[in-house]
């Protein structure tokens, strides 16, 4: 008797809804945050998780289908099939990069300099 993932999408207010639904309708549902930060997501290829919606393993099936008749209802937009990430922050994050290595580098030629 465990739970199983039911849902991923890259929304809080998605997974809250969905959770406070699947509650409303009897299921045991929690939501929870899983995956690396964003940084370590793109320097290290470890892919991003989301926000994911579980229930009791028994009650799969019937959340599933509630899921799915409120996705075509237009109830909840698209579950999350993968994620990528933008060229933008892909930039943002590599820029970070850059920048806390050269720091790192000057602090130790400043500090091999006053020794």
């Amino acid at each position: 008797m465990g739970y199983r993932k039911v849902y991923r999408t890259v929304d809080e207010q998605t997974t809250k809804k969905m959770v406070k639904m699947l509650q409303r309708h009897g299921i045991m549902a929690y939501g929870k945050s899983e995956g690396a930060g964003e940084i370590l997501q793109i320097t290290t290829g470890i892919p991003y998780q989301g926000r994911v919606v579980y229930v009791k393993e028994e009650q799969a099936e019937e959340a599933k289908k509630r899921i799915a008749d409120w996705e075509k209802k237009g109830e909840f937009p698209e579950p999350l099939r993968t994620q990528s990430h933008t060229p933008k922050a892909r930039i943002a994050a590599l820029i970070w990069v850059i920048i806390i290595v050269v720091m790192g580098i000057l602090f130790n030629i400043g500090f091999s300099m006053f020794r």
